[in-house]
């Protein structure tokens, strides 16, 4: 009976992170106005950041896209969105590394 009430217990605890973990799309593409497609790779940052969703899910980014705001590149310069770990130390820089997400794009960000 007791490991009966165990088991429940810790599935009631774990659901939640599976499912969200179901529909979690792989690529995410955002399509920018100047600066051509930007297609986010959940499964690199899961692996980069040491399977830890909860440093960017809900900390910066909403778990529901609908309510993500739109970010700027002047944004992500001050550390906002990306920029946020994408700031030249925990990872390359929105700064100075546009091919890494613009990779079709020939572009330049002005500082």
């Amino acid at each position: 009976m007791k490991f009966r009430l165990i088991t429940a217990i810790l599935l009631l605890v774990a659901l939640p992170t599976v499912a969200s973990a179901l529909w979690t799309q792989k690529k995410v593409v955002f399509h920018t106005k100047s600066a051509g497609t930007v297609v986010f790779d959940h499964d690199v940052h899961f692996e980069a950041l040491g399977k830890h969703c909860n440093l960017c899910h809900s900390k910066i980014f909403s778990m529901v896209p609908s309510r993500n705001p739109v970010f700027t590149m002047a944004d992500m310069d001050k550390g906002k969105a990306c920029g946020a770990c994408h700031n030249g130390d925990m990872a390359f820089s929105v700064k100075t590394d546009c091919a890494s997400c613009h990779p079709n794009h020939d572009v330049t960000f002005n500082e």
